[in-house]
């Protein structure tokens, strides 16, 4: 029996524009708004880099700054129309301090929808690595598995959840110690921005461990296939979960470029992986 995990380079290999970088376009094209400002405003100045590692942009991204930038535009002389400036600004940083982490989910979820809803050919070569006995291990929010490759659903599990509820989706970045400060939400005049103190802890992910090893059980796998994991940072605890689990079995990551192959290489040397192979896409 094999365990293939799957990330969202599957999905790419299958001409499905579903990058993070896609997602920003979708939203720079759809305008959602969200507490009186468009969704895609609040990262205008993320860079295309940073749009590629979007959830662990989020650990970091200085959201208290740039409610600051656009208190600052909307200055005026007369102190009355002022106060009642900053005290819009306070519900509408209220609104998205409470409600962000939700729209992007909900915005995720419609966006790789509509991606992923044509139907598309499947790779020779993949096909050859799957059989009945296999066990999925999917990171993706869609259904390619099911849909392309004709995988029962007992034998896939969607660690992340699917597109079909956006509420449970899991997304965000890994550092799990960010904590929220209860008084950034007091009235402040003066700071309305402080309202969007806590959004960096509020994209916490939330690890489905115990769902992987519920779905595993007493399960041994010959080999581990990763197709289409970039194997980044904010994912590490699964791996070494899994490397916990299966210390001495073989691993095999397929990766698309360079840049991919050296997180990998990171990946592997961080946890310790003694028994792994690297191939370019498309080879067997």
């Amino acid at each position: 029996m094999r365990l293939f995990i799957i990330g969202n380079g599957f999905d790419l290999l299958h001409e499905y524009n579903t990058k993070y970088l896609d997602f920003k376009k979708y939203l720079d094209k759809e305008r959602i708004e969200i507490g009186s400002f468009y969704l895609s405003d609040i990262f205008n100045e993320t860079s295309e880099d940073e749009w590629n590692n979007f959830e662990e942009l989020l650990e970091d991204y200085d959201f208290v700054h740039w409610g600051s930038s656009y208190s600052e535009n909307i200055y005026v002389e007369d102190d009355k129309e002022q106060d009642r400036n900053m005290s819009h600004n306070n519900d509408y940083f209220r609104e998205i301090s409470f409600l962000l982490p939700r729209k992007i989910k909900k915005e995720l979820c419609v966006f790789i929808e509509k991606e992923t809803q044509n139907n598309s050919s499947q790779k020779e070569w993949i096909k050859k690595l799957f059989d009945n006995e296999n066990l999925f291990i999917n990171f993706n929010y869609s259904f390619l598995l099911e849909k392309n490759y004709k995988i029962s659903e007992n034998k896939i599990c969607h660690i992340h959840g699917t597109i079909f509820n956006e509420d449970e989706i899991v997304f965000g970045h890994g550092n799990i110690n960010l904590t929220e400060d209860i008084e950034a939400e007091e009235f402040d005049l003066a700071s309305p921005e402080k309202k969007l103190t806590n959004l960096n802890a509020k994209f916490k992910k939330n690890y489905q461990l115990q769902k992987l090893i519920d779905f595993l059980q007493a399960k041994e796998p010959e080999e581990i296939i990763i197709i289409g994991h970039s194997c980044g940072i904010v994912d590490y605890k699964y791996y070494e979960e899994l490397h916990k689990k299966y210390p001495e079995t073989k691993w095999i990551f397929y990766y698309y470029d360079e840049k991919t192959k050296c997180q990998i290489e990171r990946m592997i040397k961080t946890i310790g992986i003694r028994n792994s192979k690297l191939k370019p896409n498309g080879r067997i």
